[in-house]
């Protein structure tokens, strides 16, 4: 789906058009992708609050949490933008009836 490392800085949100495998495409409608943003915001969310509740549990200090937390959600962000998309393709693309003998 992603013909660049997700390590890349500069193109890990690079998306190919069509699958090399199956020539399926990807972002069938324009704005299919903007959907995967409530995706990312749900990961983002919730490694938010995994964070909270384990610096509640050591008595870290309000500074301490945002020295932590910050860097970690900029250091997941093309993680949590490459498999926001993927479950999108993977839960409401329409997929059509591939050839079995491309796999």
């Amino acid at each position: 789906m992603f013909p660049f490392s997700v390590l890349n800085p500069f193109k890990f949100s690079v998306t190919n058009d069509y699958c090399p495998h199956c020539n399926l495409k990807f972002e069938h409608e324009t704005g299919f992708f903007w959907t995967s943003m409530y995706i990312s915001y749900g990961f983002s969310t919730g490694l938010m609050i995994l964070m909270g509740v384990i610096s509640i549990n050591l008595n870290w200090s309000f500074s301490k949490i945002m020295y932590v937390l910050i860097p970690t959600i900029l250091l997941l962000t093309p993680f949590l933008f490459r498999y926001s998309r993927v479950l999108l393709v993977y839960w409401l693309h329409p997929f059509k009836k591939f050839d079995k003998n491309l796999y």
